[in-house]
C-alpha cells in the first residue's frame, strides 16, 4: 500500500497496490470495509534491526524502548562499515534511545488533618492508592532510606518495592502494555515507621506521572 496523502494524526489517503486485495474486512459488510487498525498496529516507517547515528554515546550503556516495548540495556558500539550505533533483538519502527537514570519520589512524613498530629507517632502502611496518568511500570514501597536527609547527596538502594502490574486478559499477549490511566491499588511491604513515607520508583524508560497519593494505615502510639 502507497501512502498518498496524509490528512490527521488518524487518518491517511492510499493506494492499494495491484494484486493485492485486502481480505480483512468487517464481517458482513457489503463495501467491504477495512477492519480499522488501532494505534501500534501500523506504522509509516519501515522496521528495522540497527539503529546508527549514535556517535555522541559511543562506548556508553544507553536504555532503549522500541515500539513501546522496553528492550535491555546495551552498550553503543562501532560497526564494521564505520557507523555508530545498537542492534535490536526484533525489528521495530518507533526507537528511542539515551542515557539511562532512575526517577524516585518520595511524600513527605504522612499526616492528617485532626486536633493532634501524627508526627512522631509510628504508623504502619499497608498499601497504597496511586491516581496515575499515561503511566506504566513503576514500582511502590515504603519507609525507605529518607533521600532528602542523606549526608554528602547519598543515594542508598531502595528494596521491596512492588512493581505496579498492568496487563490484563483484554491486552494482546506479546504486545506492549499501553500506557495507563485512573486509581491503581497496591498492597506494600510496610512495618511500624514513625516517618510514614510512599516511594515511588521508575526502572524502565517509561512515563511515570503520579497525580495523586492515597495511603492505607494503622496508626500506633495514641493516647487513650
Amino acid at each position: 500500500m502507497d501512502v498518498t496523502s496524509y490528512i490527521s494524526n488518524t487518518v491517511l489517503t492510499a493506494t492499494v497496490r495491484p494484486n493485492q486485495d485486502i481480505t480483512a474486512t468487517l464481517p458482513n459488510d457489503p463495501n467491504n470495509m477495512p477492519i480499522p487498525q488501532t494505534s501500534g498496529n501500523w506504522t509509516m516507517t519501515k522496521p528495522t534491526l540497527v539503529v546508527t547515528g549514535l556517535n555522541h554515546l559511543i562506548g556508553m550503556n544507553v536504555a532503549i524502548l522500541a515500539d513501546g516495548g522496553v528492550v535491555d540495556n546495551q552498550v553503543v558500539t562501532s560497526f564494521a562499515n564505520g557507523t555508530v550505533g545498537i542492534t535490536l533483538p526484533v525489528a521495530a519502527s518507533s526507537v528511542t534511545v539515551g542515557l539511562p537514570f532512575l526517577p524516585q519520589l518520595q511524600s513527605t512524613y504522612l499526616d492528617a488533618p485532626s486536633q493532634t498530629t501524627m508526627q512522631s507517632k509510628r504508623k504502619s502502611i499497608n498499601a497504597v492508592s496511586l491516581r496515575i496518568e499515561k503511566t506504566r511500570g513503576i514500582s511502590v514501597g515504603c519507609n525507605q532510606p529518607d533521600q532528602a536527609t542523606q549526608p554528602n547527596g547519598g543515594n542508598p538502594n531502595w528494596t521491596n518495592l512492588t512493581e505496579l502490574k498492568m496487563r490484563n486478559s483484554t491486552m494482546v499477549a506479546g504486545q506492549p502494555i499501553p500506557l495507563q490511566t485512573g486509581d491503581f491499588y497496591v498492597p506494600v511491604q510496610g512495618g511500624w515507621e514513625t516517618n510514614g513515607q510512599v516511594a515511588i520508583q521508575q526502572n524502565y524508560p517509561l512515563a511515570a506521572n503520579i497525580n495523586a497519593i492515597i495511603v492505607y494505615y494503622n496508626l500506633g502510639d495514641s493516647s487513650a
